[in-house]
């Protein structure tokens, strides 16, 4: 991956969790436990010791299947608020 897809992936993380203050207003433990998954992402493309981020210009592009990959299933974590209402859906 290269610096701009770093970076664009991480934006993506940020509008995602702005997305859940929207989707889980009425739900701050709801939001909570969704916003720290989604921000633990962030390993994926960097580390930091607490003073230096040094990002994985190194890795693949989490959507790229393996060189030898030839079927890639796809999973989705659902998730509910207390009325029975689908609040958002990550796909894993």
């Amino acid at each position: 991956m290269t610096n701009e897809d770093i970076a664009i992936e991480l934006f993506s993380l940020l509008d995602n969790i702005d997305t859940l203050s929207d989707v889980c207003k009425d739900d701050d433990k709801l939001f909570r436990k969704l916003a720290m998954r989604e921000a633990a992402k962030r390993y994926d493309y960097a580390t930091t010791d607490g003073y230096k981020v040094t990002l994985k210009t190194g890795v693949k592009s989490i959507d790229e299947p393996a060189a030898n990959c030839t079927y890639k299933p796809t999973y989705a974590l659902m998730y509910y608020n207390s009325e029975g209402k689908l609040v958002y859906v990550e796909r894993v």
